[in-house]
């Protein structure tokens, strides 16, 4: 599988982004917090289940402080669009622990678990719930 360099696959609008340093700072302590939390819980032998605070927690103080972050039917985290489940999804999120290598994708074999059910996840959303609103899709083990 063909990678796209960062410099390529973003959006030239974000290299004439100047966050404050302040925000940096933040969202670096955030990230290590959240990092740490998964090794802890994936050392621990702890569940999937244990995944989804600190990711969720993550989300929450760095990027959709206005957003209901939770849990919807079987999807393992969804950011819906505003503060209630009223709203529609705008991201959902399939997690995975890090030592589920069988079950997570690598950039040679994307036909894994994890993308299946993403993608069963967004089309019930987009065909079951006429869900239009949906913007991204993420599959993580915490640390990729």
């Amino acid at each position: 599988m063909l990678s796209t360099p960062i410099n390529k696959a973003l959006n030239p609008a974000y290299r004439k982004f100047k966050p404050l340093k302040s925000d940096i700072e933040k969202f670096k302590n955030e990230l290590l917090n959240c990092i740490e939390a998964i090794d802890l819980s994936d050392k621990k032998n702890e569940s999937e289940e244990h995944l989804k605070e600190p990711i969720k927690r993550f989300f929450q103080n760095t990027f959709y402080q206005k957003n209901l972050i939770n849990t919807k039917d079987r999807i393992d985290l969804a950011i819906y669009l505003d503060e209630t489940a009223k709203s529609d999804i705008g991201v959902i999120i399939e997690a995975k622990r890090p030592s589920n290598k069988a079950e997570f994708i690598s950039e040679k074999n994307l036909n894994k678990k994890a993308l299946h059910e993403l993608l069963l996840y967004y089309l019930r959303e987009r065909i079951d719930h006429k869900n239009n609103n949906i913007k991204h899709l993420i599959i993580t083990n915490g640390v990729e």
